[in-house]
């Protein structure tokens, strides 16, 4: 897995990390997202990228430019995991401080662990970082993502039938292996 290690990059020059954040691809382990993006929406990547195998999310870049979180803002955004998430995606939020800023605004870098189990935001959809993006599953998608993670068995899912649908033949031929 390619991961920024945000620890090395709160502790550099904040405009030689907000220059490598703006330069780094966006991949499976990396997205970056405008300063203005709601804690709603910040759930979907959060959620994606927990159903993957993690990564980091730098909020406060748009398109080509840091626009950075102003620190009202930020406190929502750490927040959404807890607020958007089902169960609650682990995260741990950094910042590095927006240089010029005359308001105080920071980039929040998110890294997200992959989750032990099949996350979804609170509004019942499941997401899964594939590539560069967050793809929404749909039920097959989705019930295999669980199947994946031990959450649900498919050995152990119900069956809509009785014992007099079962081949008579077949339950004395497994009679007599036993």
């Amino acid at each position: 897995m390619i991961e920024l290690n945000a620890d090395r990059l709160i502790r550099q020059d904040p405009s030689e990390a907000v220059d490598l954040l703006l330069a780094q691809p966006e991949s499976q382990w990396f997205e970056r997202k405008s300063g203005r993006i709601s804690a709603r929406d910040l759930a979907v990547p959060l959620v994606a990228m927990a159903n993957a195998e993690g990564g980091t999310i730098a909020v406060g870049l748009s398109h080509g430019t840091a626009d950075g979180v102003t620190p009202r803002r930020a406190n929502e955004l750490r927040q959404a995991a807890a607020d958007f998430t089902e169960p609650v995606v682990r995260t741990r939020a950094s910042q590095i401080s927006l240089p010029g800023s005359p308001d105080a605004r920071v980039i929040l870098l998110f890294t997200v662990a992959p989750g032990s189990h099949a996350h979804q935001t609170t509004s019942g959809e499941c997401y899964l970082r594939i590539g560069d993006e967050s793809r929404k599953l749909g039920f097959a998608e989705r019930q295999e993502l669980e199947y994946d993670r031990g959450a649900s068995s498919f050995d152990g899912a119900p069956v809509d039938a009785s014992t007099s649908d079962l081949d008579r033949a077949q339950v004395r031929a497994f009679q007599h292996l036993i």
